[in-house]
């Protein structure tokens, strides 16, 4: 399952990353930092903001992530680029004509990127 699917963002309940079964605690913080950045924003979340998200002590963010912020932050941006390509690609997969292909790569990157 993809770390960021769109149910597990948006809706009405609320999900915290540390209730979400199966993840590795960086799975989870990651998931957090990509809900606390939907909350908050870029500029206004804090690592304690994801701390209590995650359901994590700054001590564990910070050895699984030692560079804090900004290390954090690359590893969602990789993630995320990651889902991106893989939804891309399964989209587009199955076209019969290049235009086909085009119209779909096009769709899919003018409504994912808008996230």
């Amino acid at each position: 399952m993809a770390l960021f699917t769109e149910d597990r963002l948006t809706g009405d309940a609320v999900v915290f990353a540390r209730e979400v079964a199966g993840e590795s605690p960086v799975d989870s913080i990651v998931l957090a930092a990509r809900m606390s950045v939907r909350r908050w924003g870029w500029d206004k979340v804090t690592m304690d903001d994801i701390c209590a998200e995650a359901g994590v002590s700054r001590a564990t963010l910070y050895r699984l992530f030692p560079g804090g912020r900004d290390v954090l932050f690359d590893a969602m941006r990789d993630v995320r680029r990651r889902e991106f390509f893989e939804k891309l690609h399964s989209r587009v997969e199955g076209a019969e004509t290049f235009e086909d292909f085009i119209v779909t790569a096009i769709t899919v990157a003018s409504v994912e990127l808008r996230d």
